[in-house]
């Protein structure tokens, strides 16, 4: 079974997809306060109720997750990066990352 996770994209994942002007290319920006979150994971109790049917985010729903007391932060699709997490079953018991 595969089963994914999520994490804030990094200032390099940022600057590589969308330029140097990301911060207010993102959709809802991406604003300095937020900047402790770049490379964070995501843990799954904060977003198992934004999950559609096959287990994976659903992004057509407006995403707030809230990091270690830090407060509620407003997400979009375009600021998170989904990691594969599954078996390699050409080598079996082994965990392959994306």
């Amino acid at each position: 079974m595969i089963k994914y996770k999520y994490r804030i994209k990094t200032e390099k994942e940022f600057l590589d997809e969308f330029g140097y002007n990301w911060r207010m290319v993102v959709r809802y920006h991406f604003i300095k306060d937020m900047d402790h979150l770049l490379g964070q994971d995501i843990e799954e109790t904060y977003y198992i109720k934004f999950l559609n049917e096959n287990n994976r985010l659903d992004f057509t729903k407006h995403l707030y997750f809230s990091f270690k007391n830090f407060g509620w932060f407003r997400f979009s699709p375009d600021m998170i990066k989904e990691i594969n997490v599954g078996i390699n079953y050409n080598e079996p018991k082994k965990l392959v990352y994306d």
